[in-house]
């Protein structure tokens, strides 16, 4: 049902030239955060946190951390009140992104004061990288986090996490691979079975 939904989704914005993509489409239903912690956590690297303070790196309360969450239903994102995402070409062409322990997805701008690890005050989180959203689809991500996963031994598992959440909310990883689109541990593991 899922996938004839996004299917359905996509071709009617490809074909009425009256549905745009600023159109709200979210059931209220489905703006809720997820809460069922399934993802392994991995903190930030040493010495980062000095880095943070030294630099002015804000770190957000739950609540300007709500702002941030992300939906991603069928394969295209919203934001956390049901809006279509702003095109990442928007803010020079790279978003951030964090993931927590449940799936939930922040996207935020990428400024000077507000690092990957200002999402979650320092703490430890499932995933981050970098993000390239155009038309509502992801069409570019990795795991490239100076604060948590670059040369760090947690960067596969960290990939593992965020390929396995981004199936399951119906984005084509396939077509990211083909693209050219994925870091290279992400492209394999979305060709995978």
């Amino acid at each position: 049902m899922k996938n004839k939904f996004g299917l359905l989704l996509s071709l009617l914005m490809l074909f009425s030239p009256a549905l745009s993509w600023s159109a709200s489409l979210v059931p209220a239903g489905q703006l809720a955060a997820q809460s069922v912690e399934k993802y392994p956590l991995f903190p930030m690297k040493s010495g980062y946190l000095e880095k943070d303070k030294r630099k002015g790196v804000v770190y957000f309360t739950a609540e300007e951390r709500e702002q941030t969450r992300a939906l991603i239903i069928n394969g295209l994102v919203y934001t956390n009140k049901g809006e279509a995402y702003p095109d990442s070409s928007l803010v020079g062409g790279t978003y951030q992104y964090v993931m927590d322990q449940a799936g939930n997805i922040y996207i935020f701008d990428d400024i000077p004061t507000v690092r990957h690890s200002s999402i979650f005050a320092g703490q430890p989180v499932a995933a981050a990288g970098d993000i390239h959203i155009e038309s509502g689809f992801i069409t570019y991500i990795d795991i490239n986090s100076g604060h948590y996963f670059v040369l760090s031994p947690n960067a596969g598992k960290a990939q593992e996490n965020i390929t396995k959440e981004l199936k399951e909310r119906c984005v084509d990883l396939n077509a990211l691979a083909k693209a050219r689109s994925f870091s290279p541990a992400i492209e394999t593991a979305a060709l995978r079975p």
